[in-house]
């Protein structure tokens, strides 16, 4: 199931119209509509309101899989994680730079590690905040 589908799923099954869900989060009624036919994606505070409403995580309602449970509780990636934290922005993008250059290389990586794709784009601070709370999360 994906995210247009979720939404149209839950939002029927907890007897919304449409116009209900668009109320309840501040949008138009249109703008569920477009969320629902994949036309369009909700802001973040949006995601973050929707998912306050509907009882779960932003994750399970945007139908990710729960990785980053796998690795959570490992007491070398706490201490990566805390080094990490002392970076500024620029070394932050740097760090997460690097790590994915070394993610391309096979002798690097674990068999169960999902490889990690590679760009030299500048992230945004958008970009940079969610990985700031994905980091929160652990």
């Amino acid at each position: 199931m994906d995210f247009s589908e979720k939404i149209r799923t839950i939002r029927k099954s907890k007897g919304l119209k449409q116009s209900d869900l668009a109320d309840m989060l501040d949008v138009k009624r249109s703008t569920v509509g477009k969320w629902e036919t994949g036309d369009n994606r909700p802001t973040l505070e949006v995601l973050e309101r929707m998912a306050d409403l509907f009882g779960m995580s932003i994750d399970d309602l945007l139908c990710r899989a729960p990785v980053i449970e796998k690795y959570k509780r490992d007491e070398q990636n706490v201490r990566l994680l805390a080094q990490y934290s002392k970076l500024n922005d620029l070394g932050k993008r740097e760090a997460v730079k690097r790590v994915s250059e070394l993610c391309m290389i096979p002798q690097y990586t674990a068999n169960d590690m999902p490889v990690a794709a590679h760009s030299d784009k500048v992230m945004d601070d958008k970009e940079l905040e969610l990985m700031r709370q994905d980091i929160d999360e652990l």
